[in-house]
């Protein structure tokens, strides 16, 4: 093999592997959604969220069955990062990877209501 040729062979191999490696990257990134949410029913350690999303995979989806542990109430409001995946069950299932409680009445006073969020719009709530 002359040097031409083993250099050759060498930058087709390496324009391979940068080429895996980018599809790899995209893949991977897109293995995860991230959307808020309200939880509208509680089941245990079951949860019946409405999503606000703008996100195609989610905005189908009037309710997703999600399950978290247990101490979350109705109305509260999550920031949930899920599979790019949605089991097509009744109703639709998500796999939570995590999720962070925005809004909860628990944490404040018993007066207080549910804030009004518009579909597609994350809720701003000040703590």
């Amino acid at each position: 093999m002359n040097k031409k040729t083993l250099l050759l062979f060498i930058f087709s191999f390496l324009i391979i592997f940068v080429a895996i490696f980018i599809l790899w990257n995209i893949e991977n990134k897109n293995a995860k959604i991230e959307f808020y949410a309200v939880i509208i029913n509680v089941n245990k350690q079951s949860y019946l969220i409405k999503p606000f999303s703008s996100n195609k995979l989610i905005s189908g989806y009037q309710e997703i069955s999600i399950t978290l542990n247990e101490g979350l109430k109705v109305g509260d409001i999550l920031k949930i990062q899920a599979e790019n995946k949605i089991l097509e069950t009744y109703p639709p299932m998500v796999n939570v990877i995590s999720y962070e409680v925005i809004y909860s009445l628990n944490n404040n006073p018993p007066d207080s209501t549910i804030p009004l969020v518009p579909q597609d719009t994350p809720p701003v709530v000040t703590q």
